[in-house]
């Protein structure tokens, strides 16, 4: 068979003049070393790259084509602005045109276009017409054209980064270029392939991604940590190593000293500081396994490209602006002696007609959707080939949604990293990690919910390569019928303890009553001793200390029998096993000898410490010695009745025995044992304590601790380290110290609940006092101990950390699950189970609700079904729940301080919700105490106003704090609000997530509990399922979309058509308005909507769902609308001014129809309904006029 070189690696395919990359670490254009070109202005060193002269001629021949024409420009502002710039530019390559004879023959129009692209990139960043200024160089001009000032060291550092990118061998790009170039193409052509080559991920934008992990990394010691991840886990680091070079890539040396440059004393250079260390720990760790991979040329470009203003998405275009011209120089130097590229393949697969490959293919596919468990196949890349009709409905995707893509996306991390090792490992060692062998995992769904699975994958071998098929089987129920089985055991071990505690009574009466004798003989002695004229105090004295001594027995005793009979599951802990046998004898002792049986103990001395549940083990062995006592009562035991409990090591296993004398059994099979295994895990790899102590030795003997009881943790010695590396998400018990330097545990405590992360703590210091204590359980903490401390104290409070975690993480699970079972109910539905569960009868609902007492009965059964309930009080119990969690601590924050007055002082919003009671509302005009703590902050604000705010909001943002925007318009200069907050975010390096929530709210109505509907949308569509779940009650059912885009489009426009809606109930007065007319104005504006707003990016399904059509409706026909208020207004003959200075509550459709307009028209799109609403606005046109324009025909 045929080598095949994959990439043409090492393959020669062509000689080339412009440049010469050298492993060593050298690079030059045209014999000139790079390092003495980057001090030239760029046209000259493009000059050299094009025609072999390092002079100003190229400069002065395209000064003439440095600017677009009109039909140029108004092509760029057509496309929609959320293109990618590398789209735009693919595009437009072949429209750009020059006149002048520039001496390059068929070349000369590659050099046209080249020299365009900047005007280009700039009208489509600003998004209106650019002037270039063709007179000053090539840096300057482009970087005024994006609105920088253009400082020296700015040109000079853009000019630098345009000159390293001119041409670099024969990459994908330039290859692809000449590919195109030789089969006698247009240069156009040939630079639009490069381009398109160079949109690549593998090829551009690396200096991007660099970046976005650059501002994720907080700190230098953030940077550390990444590099020794990535590197441990086998991922790339992006803009490290070049494939052409095997030291030093001279051109990042060149970068580097300007980045430095740039961002020392500036507010870039933090992210400096993080790519050095990134560079530095990279380069040191190739070194120490005897690679010498540096940095290249993208590592330190795109904070070049951000310093001078360019966003991270524009950073490729700017490569392709210098790229271009050396596109153009190699299709020059390709058709000097040009041969077409032709290269051969091997061919591979079953050489077999179409029409079988269809006929297996069709019969296996069959086969395989009959089987009840999921089977993907992939192969030895991970990608998936194939999959059955029970895949798709257990990760809920379709086909094509699946096949093609990395099988990655269902998995859930860690296995999601670890995945591509395992195959890896397999096909180079043929050893089994994961292949052939069956295994629990987790996976995740479409919806992000994650979920465990049996997964049993092997290896199908065929000519082409090696393949895997994976049987998945979902063990949701299996796991939710083990846990049921195991509360189960729980229970009936409790029953069986109390049973035993029952039989026990008389003995255990015996064994409290006479120490509580002791306790008054003593009290009534000591008393009458004292009332003596001369009374003996030594004697007193001895009395009392006796009294002591009975009272602490008894409540040894009590305390025994509390612990034994105590309702709590299985509870693991290190324990003393001789000495929790004899403990065992107090319980057991008085029954005993009531009996007249001796209790003897045979037990080996020096015993590990075993991890067991303590109750569990004195319940069985206290079985058998009362099995054993009864068996003996019934015989006459010759040599007395013994019974004997001994304790021995057998191997690795802990051997309780407990032996009789009685008739039941013989003496070896009398033997009964008790195993007590070695320590388990009780947690999951990912869940940890974490320890913080500026001690090193106090953190090193509590992991010690810890290891012996198989608790994974992780220790820092500050709370700042902790804060920088820590995966908060992660955390399932804090140990923390009080007193360290810098910052406190206390102040770690607080800083915590600033940022909204609840995590269990137990404090440990050397200095604390009663008031430091307090102030720490008040916070929340478990508890407070102080230095030396028991270890088993210390463990027990972890403990109590790690279920009190636990706990909380099961309420959050549960409360999804609550909401999950009412998620199907109709609104009718709602209804009915709400008023059943509160126990009204049928007839009474029927009535309430105006329907037949049938009907009732048959909403009634579907609501049991739907919601899995056997019984009223199934019903009753979710209901409750559900109110439980609807009782979610809201606050509110106005700047109207009668809004405030209102609330505080009547508990109702008189200037707004006059009628809607806001009991238990809390409401501030100190925003910062409103935004304390919590977990979302809703801007349900108008339009007009929501930024403003957002800017307040901004400086008391905490990490983690999710915002929702309500705000149904656009922001000025036609952008979409959430655009507007993100870019607001990201100006202040903050990286909260944004949603939005679009639907029919009319405010009366959502405040009164009347069912409704809405749509919250994030390009994060797990992030939108979690909000819509957390947020949904029983009278508010939110959907999730991936669409923020299209939902506040609709969110606004929709506006628009209701303010029109409205003009035809104004008209209803005297009787020129009514429905069918208003039917007509509605269709006329939701049909411009459905045609225009996809053309803007947004999704055509938007329009169908809450956030569309569902807004829509209400906002055009609810009376409550002030929308469609403000066009009944104008419809009864007042003017704008008028109906604005009557009405309290903002009318979003006047401005969002001037807006619309606006947008539309630099868009070049027809909106003759949204130009009329602005012709009635503007008063260019009357009530009668609008009708005549809006009605006619489109």
């Amino acid at each position: 068979m045929t080598k095949v070189a994959k990439g043409l690696a090492g393959v020669v395919v062509d000689t080339t003049e412009i440049s010469n990359v050298q492993a060593q670490g050298a690079l030059s254009y045209r014999g000139h070393a790079i390092e003495t070109l980057v001090d030239r202005p760029f046209f000259q060193v493009a000059n050299l790259v094009v025609s072999g002269e390092m002079d100003d001629s190229l400069h002065q021949l395209l000064q003439p084509s440095m600017n677009l024409t009109s039909a140029e420009t108004d092509f760029v502002l057509q496309v929609p602005a959320q293109m990618h710039p590398m789209k735009l530019l693919q595009g437009i390559v072949p429209l750009l045109s020059g006149s002048n004879d520039l001496g390059f023959g068929e070349a000369d129009q590659g050099l046209h276009v080249a020299a365009k692209l900047p005007a280009v990139v700039a009208t489509h960043l600003r998004r209106k017409a650019i002037e270039v200024d063709p007179a000053v160089g090539y840096a300057e001009a482009f970087l005024r054209a994006i609105g920088n000032t253009a400082s020296t060291e700015h040109v000079e550092a853009f000019n630098t980064a345009q000159i390293l990118q001119l041409d670099h061998g024969f990459n994908a790009g330039t290859f692809a270029a000449r590919v195109v170039a030789s089969t006698e193409a247009s240069v156009e052509s040939s630079i639009a392939a490069g381009i398109g080559a160079l949109s690549g991920p593998l090829h551009g934008g690396a200096d991007q991604a660099v970046l976005e992990i650059a501002d994720t990394l907080a700190s230098v010691a953030a940077a550390r940590d990444y590099v020794a991840k990535a590197l441990a886990a086998g991922e790339k680091v992006p803009g490290m190593g070049h494939r052409e070079y095997r030291a030093v890539d001279p051109r990042a040396v060149c970068l580097q000293a300007w980045v430095e440059k740039l961002a020392i004393g500036s507010e870039h250079e933090p992210v400096y500081h993080v790519l050095r260390e990134i560079d530095t720990q990279f380069a040191a760790a190739m070194a120490e396994r005897g690679k010498a991979l540096h940095a290249n040329v993208e590592f330190y470009k795109g904070l070049v490209l951000r310093v001078v203003g360019l966003p991270n998405h524009f950073f490729t275009a700017a490569f392709a602006m210098a790229r271009s011209f050396g596109y153009v120089a190699h299709f020059i130097e390709s058709r000097k002696d040009n041969r077409i590229f032709r290269p051969q393949a091997e061919k591979s697969g079953n050489l077999i007609t179409a029409d079988t490959q269809q006929w297996l293919r069709d019969n296996a596919l069959n086969v395989l959707d009959s089987v009840v468990d999921a089977i993907i196949t992939i192969d030895a890349d991970g990608i998936i080939q194939s999959v059955n009709a029970a895949t798709l409905t257990l990760f809920g995707y379709t086909s094509t949604q699946l096949v093609g893509q990395p099988v990655t996306k269902l998995m859930p991390e860690p296995h999601k990293a670890l995945h591509q090792s395992y195959i890896e490992h397999f096909l180079s060692t043929r050893k089994a990690q994961i292949i052939g062998i069956g295994r629990e995992l987790t996976a995740v769904t479409h919806d992000g919910e994650i979920f465990p699975i049996y997964l049993a994958v092997n290896e199908i071998k065929t000519d082409q390569g090696s393949y895997f098929a994976g049987i998945i089987r979902d063990l949701t129920e299996q796991k939710a019928n083990q846990q049921a089985l195991l509360e189960q055991r729980e229970r009936l071990a409790r029953v069986g303890r109390l049973s035993t505690m029952g039989e026990m009574t008389a003995s255990i009466a015996h064994e409290i009553n006479q120490p509580l004798t002791a306790i008054a003989a003593y009290a009534q002695a000591c008393m009458k001793l004292l009332e003596k004229d001369e009374p003996d105090l030594s004697r007193v004295s001895d009395g009392l200390r006796k009294l002591n001594t009975q009272s602490l027995r008894a409540g040894a005793v009590i305390e025994r029998i509390q612990r034994f009979v105590r309702n709590e599951g299985s509870q693991k802990e290190l324990v003393d096993l001789n000495e929790l046998m004899r403990d065992l004898l107090h319980l057991a002792a008085a029954d005993a000898r009531l009996h007249s049986v001796e209790l003897n103990f045979d037990l080996q001395p020096d015993l590990p410490a075993l991890y067991c549940d303590p109750v569990q083990i004195q319940q069985v062995a206290l079985n058998l010695i009362r099995n054993g006592i009864d068996a003996m009562l019934e015989v006459d035991c010759v040599h007395g009745r013994d019974v004997l409990v001994s304790t021995r090591m057998v191997g690795t296993q802990a051997e309780v025995a407990v032996k009789d004398l009685g008739t039941g059994v013989s003496e070896v099979t009398g033997l009964r044992f008790i195993s007590v295994y070695p320590p388990e895990k009780r947690m999951s790899d990912t869940e940890k304590v974490f320890i913080v102590d500026d001690d090193e030795a106090v953190r090193d003997a509590i992991g010690m601790l810890l290891e012996t009881v198989d608790i994974p943790y992780i220790t820092y010695p500050d709370a700042l380290t902790f804060l920088e590396q820590a995966n908060l998400n992660n955390v399932n018990c804090l140990v923390l110290d009080i007193r360290m330097p810098g910052m406190s545990g206390l102040e770690l405590q607080e800083k915590l609940a600033a940022m909204n992360i609840e995590l269990p703590i137990v404090f440990i210091t050397g200095h604390g006092d009663i008031p430091m204590a307090v102030e720490a359980m008040r916070r929340g903490a478990v508890d407070f101990l102080r230095k030396p401390f028991r270890d088993q104290e210390l463990l027990d409070r972890i403990q109590e950390a790690l279920s009190r975690d636990a706990q909380h993480r099961d309420q959050a699970a549960d409360s999804v699950q609550l909401k999950e079972r009412i998620a199907d109910l109709t609104p009718r539905e709602l209804e009915v189970f709400q008023r059943v569960a509160k126990g009204q009868a049928n007839k009474v609902i029927a009535i309430e609700l105006g329907i037949s007492e049938r009907t009732v009965e048959i909403h009634r059964s579907n609501v049991m079904q739907k919601t899995s309930s056997r019984s009223l009080a199934d019903l009753v119990r979710l209901l409750i729940k559900l109110e439980e969690l609807a009782n979610n601590e809201v606050r509110g924050w106005t700047v109207e301080q009668e809004v405030f007055d209102s609330i505080n002082a009547n508990e109702i919003n008189e200037k707004y919700l006059a009628d809607v009671p806001l009991t238990g509302l809390s409401v501030s005009m100190d925003i910062a105490t409103s935004m304390q703590g919590a977990e979302i902050v809703v801007l349900a604000l108008p339009s007009h106003v929501v930024l403003k705010v957002v800017d307040d909001v901004l400086p008391h943002l905490r990490p983690g704090q999710i915002l929702l925007d309500l705000a149904k318009g656009l922001a000025p200069g036609d952008q979409l609000i959430s655009n507007v907050i993100e870019e607001k975010l990201k100006a202040q390096n903050l990286d909260n997530q944004l949603c939005v929530m679009m639907g029919p709210t009319i405010a009366p109505e959502l405040a009164r509990g009347v069912y409704t509907t809405a749509l919250v949308a994030c390009n994060d569509v797990a992030l939108a399922t979690s909000m819509a779940k957390i947020l949904s009650t029983q009278s508010l059912s939110l959907a999730a979309a991936d669409d923020p885009l299209g939902a506040e489009y609709w969110g606004a426009f929709k506006n628009v058509i209701a303010l029109a809606c409205g003009v035809v109930d104004g008209l209803k007065e005297d009787g020129r308005g009514g429905d069918n007319l208003k039917a007509a104005v509605f269709t006329a504006g939701y049909r411009e909507a459905s045609l225009l707003l996809p053309e803007m990016g947004a999704s055509p399904a938007t329009a169908l769902s809450a956030a569309g059509i569902g807004d829509l409706f209400v906002t055009a026909t609810s009376p409550f609308g002030r929308n469609r208020e403000m066009g009944e207004r104008l419809g009864r003959g007042q003017s704008l001014a008028e109906a604005e200075a009557d009405m309290v509550m903002v009318s979003e459709g006047v401005r969002a129809a001037r807006m619309f307009k606006e947008l539309f028209a630099s868009a070049g799109l027809s909106a003759p309904f949204v130009d009329t609403v602005c012709a009635l606005l503007d008063n260019d046109v009357d009530i009668d006029g609008f009708l005549e324009r809006v009605m006619a025909p489109s």
